[in-house]
């Protein structure tokens, strides 16, 4: 199935595209999906420190065990904090 990943902030840098399309296997997570994209990237900032990562699926917060299904739209966004 194929997923839409848009890429913001930093992960867009590590990238170096601000939207990329994703082929996985029938059934993948996000979590799934998170390791394909530091596979294919060679980047493990996708993978790391989840709690930097703000993931949604088609425009709702998801959490890493979200199962996917084909046309996705996923955004990963990094948690901004500040005072």
């Amino acid at each position: 199935m194929q997923i839409t990943v848009k890429l913001f902030s930093m992960f867009r840098h590590y990238a170096g595209v601000d939207e990329v399309m994703v082929e996985l296997d029938t059934g993948a997570t996000v979590s799934d999906l998170l390791d394909a994209l530091a596979k294919r990237f060679d980047n493990q900032v996708f993978v790391d420190d989840e709690t930097l990562l703000m993931l949604l699926v088609n425009k709702n917060n998801a959490p890493r065990q979200t199962v996917l299904t084909e046309g996705d739209v996923v955004h990963l966004l990094p948690i901004l904090g500040g005072g």
